[in-house]
C-alpha cells in the first residue's frame, strides 16, 4: 500500500464556497454527518481523475463536513432529529448503518456529494465488498491508530482519502497506479505540493 499527500502552497486555509452555499453556520443533528460550513473542498480537483475507479464500492465515512446548498430545504423534524425534504431523503437514504458521527454508505454517495464537502479533520475508505455487520466496521475505526493501520488490518478497504485538520490531504491506495493517475492528473503545478504519505506517521 502507498500514499500521496496533497495540499495547497499558501500560509493558510482558503475559503471558497460553491454558488448558492451559506456560511451562516453549522447545520447539525446530533447523529449522522455535520452539515454546512464555509470552507469548501479541494477533493474534486486532487482526486476526481480516480473517483470513477470506484464505482459499485461502498463508502465508509468519518468526521465528514458538508457544505450544502442554500436551495435544500432546511425544515427540520425534531422528533426523527433530521433535516426533512426530497434533497435530504437521497442524502441520507444512502447511509446504511451510522455510528456516531460516522456512517457507511452505500455506492455512488461520494461521487454523488464530494463537491459539497469542507477541507477539516474527515476521513473516507472505499469497500470493495459490504460486510455483514457494517456497524462493526465502524467500531473498528473509531479505535484505529492511523488510517494505514486500519486499511492494513481490513482488505476489503481498497483505497483511504484522508483530511487532516484542513491543511492537506492524503490518498491511500492498494492500487499504485492509481496514485500515478492522480499526480499525472495534477501535473507539474507550483502551487500545489505533492509529496508520498508517511503511512506509518500518519495519524488522524
Amino acid at each position: 500500500m502507498d500514499g500521496l499527500r496533497v495540499s495547497r502552497r499558501h500560509a493558510g486555509p482558503v475559503s471558497r464556497r460553491l454558488p448558492g452555499t451559506s456560511s451562516s453556520g453549522p447545520l447539525a443533528s446530533s447523529k449522522g454527518p455535520r452539515l454546512e460550513l464555509e470552507t469548501l473542498t479541494d477533493f474534486p480537483e486532487f482526486f476526481g481523475s480516480v473517483l470513477r475507479h470506484f464505482e459499485g464500492h461502498h463508502w465508509l465515512c468519518s468526521g465528514l463536513l458538508f457544505a450544502v446548498p442554500e436551495s435544500w430545504n432546511r425544515a427540520f423534524d425534531e422528533e426523527q432529529d433530521r433535516y426533512i425534504g426530497p434533497e435530504w431523503e437521497r442524502f441520507y437514504g444512502m447511509q446504511l448503518a451510522t455510528l456516531d458521527r460516522s456512517f457507511v454508505a452505500a455506492p455512488g454517495f461520494l461521487q454523488a456529494y464530494a463537491r459539497y464537502l469542507s477541507d477539516d479533520w474527515c476521513e473516507v475508505f472505499a469497500l470493495s465488498e459490504l460486510p455483514a455487520e457494517p456497524a462493526e466496521l465502524l467500531k473498528s475505526l473509531a479505535t484505529a491508530k492511523s488510517p494505514a493501520r486500519f486499511m492494513r488490518d481490513h482488505p476489503r478497504v481498497t483505497a483511504g482519502f484522508c483530511c487532516v485538520d484542513g491543511m492537506f490531504w492524503e490518498f491511500l491506495s492498494r492500487d499504485p497506479e492509481l496514485l500515478g493517475t492522480v499526480k499525472d492528473s495534477l501535473g507539474d503545478r507550483s502551487d500545489l505540493s505533492i509529496v508520498p504519505a508517511v503511512l506509518e506517521t500518519t495519524e488522524s
